[in-house]
């Protein structure tokens, strides 16, 4: 199946361009064209004054919506994934199909979750409950299937794990723009591994004099990044960063019968050198984990507490490749056997009884930065032959932290306050602690569905 990506570039609202991009499209072999975040066409004026929720009991416009994104898609010739923004600023994704085939899906809602002015876990009295498993119901298309995310979506492993559990081809998430590359591409990588499906991301170009660039990224199951064409045939001298273009990309089904051999790139900054935290709160040489452990109360299997300096350490163990399943972390980091313990600080310790260096180096050293950085915890992994330490930076870039010769790693424990340093009142953020509560309905779904799978 072929998907185009629209590297859209919102400086640009002519028209007549539009158009003319649609046409183009539409003669080519393309079965899916993905819009970025909050897309601009010469109908977004009209469609942001129209709503995708009953609000405060009135009509929603979802008929009308979905007219529009109609005749976009119609133009074009193909089903499309395009995003807006309505009148109360929640900000959706809506797949539009002009002519489903037999299984196809027609048309399907998703509606953005975190830093957004209104999310769908402001949904209240039973009804984001009521509404994951619509909202996470994968598209069909040609034999395929596949699951929409928007943007920072794409942070939050739960979102993503309901698709995975149900078994998508690919995760596809329209972004807005110039964000930090490194940053990005961890997460759409480590996305398509745990999952084990495809992902693909597009944004658009909003601002020249912007510090970070706009690009459309795309990695299979194994974390290898993807080929794409731009549609005018010619390849981009910046790679996958041209403003206008649309990048197309020939998707293949996701087998999920793994071989033996590891498969997958070595991650993009493996040679990143460690470096030791200017603030060291608390040390731990994971060698000694074992007899620690027996220590420290155990509230439930594989999670323990201390007391330290006025805080509360949680440890949360998570051994071998459980690493992989972001839900088995975060069933113990959300546990309500520590919800009301104060002034939190968390480290998740990942003991294996031995590590391929090629596996460190293609699968685990990607995952376990981003179980840092989603969590907002220190990683501690450690085996026989191999250790090592990981903290997300105070910008969310990621830091190795050196081992000393002692064989501790000293952490900063101000950048481990987990799930608190997330669901928190931040307005530039556009985020709410009260997300908190939908977002553990939601986990909590991921462990069930999980444990009826297997």
């Amino acid at each position: 199946m072929n998907i185009g990506l629209y590297l859209q570039d919102a400086t640009n609202t002519s028209e007549e361009g539009f158009y003319r991009l649609l046409d183009q499209v539409s003669k080519r072999d393309i079965d899916l064209l993905v819009f970025p975040e909050v897309a601009w066409s010469p109908l977004s004026s009209e469609i942001e004054e129209l709503a995708i929720f009953s609000y405060d009991g009135e009509r929603n416009d979802l008929p009308e919506i979905e007219s529009l994104v109609r005749s976009i898609a119609e133009r074009v010739g193909c089903a499309i994934i395009f995003s807006a923004c309505d009148r109360s600023e929640a900000i959706y994704s809506l797949y539009l199909n002009p002519s489903p085939q037999k299984g196809d899906t027609e048309c399907k809602l998703y509606v953005k979750s975190v830093v957004t002015p209104f999310s769908v876990f402001d949904l209240s009295d039973n009804g984001y409950e009521e509404y994951i498993d619509e909202l996470y119901e994968p598209i069909s298309l040609n034999g395929y299937r596949l699951g929409m995310t928007i943007c920072y979506d794409a942070t939050m492993p739960a979102i993503n794990r309901m698709y995975g559990l149900k078994e998508v081809d690919a995760i596809i998430n329209s972004s807005g723009g110039h964000v930090d590359y490194k940053k990005w591409s961890y997460y759409q990588k480590v996305r398509a591994m745990e999952n084990q499906c495809s992902t693909l991301c597009t944004m658009s170009y909003r601002d020249p004099e912007a510090r970070n660039n706009s690009w459309i990224f795309g990695y299979n199951q194994f974390g290898e990044v993807l080929s794409f064409t731009p549609l005018n045939g010619k390849a981009s001298l910046s790679g996958r960063n041209q403003p206008g273009q649309v990048y197309v990309c020939s998707l293949n089904k996701s087998c999920r019968e793994l071989g033996s051999e590891v498969r997958g790139e070595t991650d993009e900054y493996f040679s990143q050198q460690p470096t030791q935290n200017k603030i060291v709160e608390f040390t731990i040489n994971p060698d000694h984990w074992p007899q620690e452990k027996r220590r420290l109360r155990n509230v439930e299997p594989g999670l323990y507490t201390a007391d330290h300096n006025q805080k509360t350490l949680v440890f949360v163990e998570i051994s071998g490749e459980d690493i992989l399943h972001p839900e088995t972390v975060q069933r113990l980091m959300y546990s309500m056997a520590i919800h009301d313990l104060p002034n939190k600080r968390y480290l998740i310790i990942n003991p294996w009884p031995e590590i391929d260096c090629e596996y460190y180096q293609k699968v685990l050293s990607n995952v376990l930065k981003i179980r840092s950085a989603e969590n907002y915890s220190a990683v501690i992994l450690h085996s026989p032959n191999l250790s090592a330490c990981f903290q997300v930076g105070r910008n969310k870039s990621f830091q190795v932290v050196r081992r000393e010769s002692n064989g501790e790693f000293g952490i900063d424990l101000s950048r481990t306050t987990g799930p608190e340093a997330i669901w928190k009142n931040k307005t530039l953020l556009q985020m709410r602690a009260s997300w908190r509560d939908n977002y553990e309905l939601l986990l909590q779904r991921v462990v069930d569905f999980n444990e009826i799978k297997k």
